[in-house]
């Protein structure tokens, strides 16, 4: 689901929750061209009987999601929404996935693995120790880490170790 806002007779993308390339400024749906953000910039893209939103990272047009531009019924969202959120094979599942934009960097966590990304800049990544991931999900993401978190940050860390071993890290 995306949020579209029609300002006069313009309708503009203004949707700020998808993830670690989130929008920080809405982009005109009309435009074709790239788009300036507080970021990287933008661009909305003709994709099949979808638009497709890229970001330009690190020198490269990469996709960040595809939209479906007709209105959808909310009992579209149903399916999608609880396989999201419950079924096993769900990367929200399986994985420590968290976000969080500031004014000054994008910070991703995904496992036990930190990137931050400043505004014109390479990013920056590295591993964190079970003490540091507590301390980066209460600090850097603001969420109120309790003893109970401890056995699924342990797995977060298990699995992170794996999962650069295997898959040498995010795009975005």
């Amino acid at each position: 689901m995306a949020l579209r806002v029609r300002i006069d007779s313009d309708d503009w993308l203004a949707d700020v929750g998808f993830g670690g390339c989130m929008l920080t400024t809405p982009l005109r749906m009309a435009e074709r061209e790239p788009q300036a953000t507080a970021f990287e910039p933008m661009r909305l893209r003709p994709y099949g009987e979808e638009l497709r939103q890229e970001a330009f990272v690190r020198g490269e047009w990469l996709p960040v999601c595809d939209f479906v531009i007709q209105s959808q019924l909310d009992a579209d969202f149903i399916a999608p929404n609880w396989w999201a959120s419950t079924h096993p094979d769900s990367v929200f599942r399986r994985m420590l996935i968290v976000t969080r934009t500031t004014p000054d960097a994008r910070l991703s966590l995904r496992e036990n693995w930190l990137t931050l990304r400043r505004r014109n800049a390479e990013p920056e990544r590295r591993a964190l120790s079970l003490t540091e991931l507590e301390q980066s999900l209460a600090t850097d993401f603001g969420l109120p880490v309790t003893p109970d978190w401890r056995p699924m940050l342990e797995g977060a860390l298990e699995r992170g170790e794996s999962w650069q071993a295997g898959a040498g890290g995010l795009r975005i």
